[in-house]
């Protein structure tokens, strides 16, 4: 059972809200207060910054691309936040996703960039908590 909370005019409700087995990726707000969650890679567990201006799955810094693993899939072109486009490099990778894994498309970035997009994060909840400075990405029963 999955507990809410709800406050109105100052008194606390709680109620459940019917679900099976919710599961939870648990991140943190940084000291730039990005949105953060980790992520397993063939590299380890990486920090990830929470992008939902992006609407891929993943963008990762090229040094941490690992072209003994990974096979690259293509090039995609993207357009950025300043309006400017680019075409970047992609792979596939497996990554575990809530004890189950899972086939992402990489976009391959020049920088150090580690982020996640939108469409990684659909269809779960996510549940960012700037007082408590939690992240909380929680499974979805759909």
């Amino acid at each position: 059972m999955f507990f809410s909370e709800l406050v109105v005019a100052g008194v606390r409700y709680w109620f459940d809200i019917e679900c099976t087995e919710w599961r939870i990726v648990k991140g943190f707000i940084d000291n730039l207060n990005q949105a953060i969650l980790p992520l397993d890679l063939y590299a380890g567990e990486l920090e990830f910054v929470i992008d939902t201006g992006f609407s891929g799955e993943i963008i990762l810094g090229q040094h941490f691309f690992d072209v003994t693993k990974d096979q690259s899939s293509g090039r995609t072109h993207a357009i950025l936040t300043g309006g400017s486009s680019e075409f970047f490099d992609t792979c596939k990778i497996e990554i575990a996703s809530f004890d189950r894994t899972r086939s992402v498309t990489v976009i391959i970035s020049p920088g150090d960039d580690c982020l996640i997009g939108t469409d990684l994060l659909n269809p779960h909840l996510l549940e960012v908590d700037y007082a408590r400075r939690t992240v909380h990405l929680h499974e979805s029963s759909i």
